[in-house]
C-alpha cells in the first residue's frame, strides 16, 4: 500500500489534467493515511518517528490550506481547541 507521501505526489499529477476536484480528494486520503503512518510509529513505541512524521503532516495540512484558499497562506498558527 502507498505511504501517504507517495498518495500526494500522485494528486499533484492529476492537477493538470483538469482534474483538481479528484486532486484535492486523493490529498485529502493522502492526510489520513499520513495521520496513520504517526499513529503507527506511535503504537510500535517510536515516539520520535512519530513526532517527525506529525510535523511532516502538519506541513502538509499548509499546503492543503494553500491550496484551498490562497488568501490564508500566511502560514501555520495556533488554534485553540
Amino acid at each position: 500500500m502507498a505511504n501517504g507521501m507517495d498518495v500526494w505526489a500522485s494528486a499533484d499529477k492529476l492537477v493538470g489534467k483538469d482534474g483538481a476536484r479528484s486532486a484535492n480528494a486523493m490529498r485529502f486520503y493522502a492526510l489520513a493515511r499520513m495521520l496513520a503512518e504517526a499513529e503507527t510509529a506511535m503504537l510500535m513505541g517510536s515516539s520520535l518517528e512519530s513526532a517527525e512524521l506529525v510535523r511532516e503532516l502538519q506541513a502538509h495540512c499548509e499546503k492543503m490550506i494553500a491550496i484551498l484558499a490562497p488568501e490564508l497562506k500566511t502560514g501555520p498558527t495556533l488554534v485553540a481547541a
